[in-house]
């Protein structure tokens, strides 16, 4: 019986296909927008290839160190939801105390068993987040340095005038 069903759905996706196919052959197509002309951009200073390695470390220090502090908040906001959800998920719906926070798991802290659980799972799993986004964080020299580098490599100061002609 599912069969039969199946082929008259095949048959009506196909008629729809084509009657959709034929008329869409007929029209013309939308004409594209026309462009506005590239707005003409002043001549740049040259180069200056003399700062270029200094600046390309200040540069990709600039970005490591946005990455770290942007890494700061995680470790306690992953173990701060984790520890919620995980309190009122198995510890009979109950959240626990305050003092019970990442690596400070002991039960005078922490309360009930559940609660000492919990905190110990978070940990862990807060730590992992925190040591995964220092990690990348500080890849960024890694990969920012020899990119900036080829570019000093390629850099060219401007070329001296042409001699005096006697």
């Amino acid at each position: 019986m599912a069969a039969s069903g199946a082929a008259p759905k095949g048959a009506l996706v196909a008629a729809v296909f084509l009657v959709l196919l034929q008329s869409s052959m007929g029209q013309e197509p939308m004409p594209a927008p026309a462009q506005a002309p590239a707005p003409v951009r002043a001549p740049s200073a040259p180069p200056n290839c003399s700062t270029c390695l200094q600046n390309c470390n200040t540069h990709c220090q600039g970005i490591a160190t946005s990455d770290y502090q942007k890494c700061e908040p995680i470790l306690a906001s992953v173990y701060a939801a984790c520890f919620q959800g995980c309190s009122k998920g198995r510890c009979n719906g109950t959240y626990g105390v305050t003092s019970c926070e990442v690596n400070t798991c002991a039960a005078s802290g922490c309360g009930c068993p559940c609660h000492v659980e919990c905190c110990k799972s978070c940990s862990t799993s807060a730590w992992q987040a925190s040591y995964s986004c220092t990690s990348a964080a500080g890849r960024v020299m890694q990969f920012c340095m020899p990119d900036c580098t080829n570019r000093c490599a390629q850099c060219r100061p401007p070329a001296p005038p042409p001699p005096a002609m006697s």
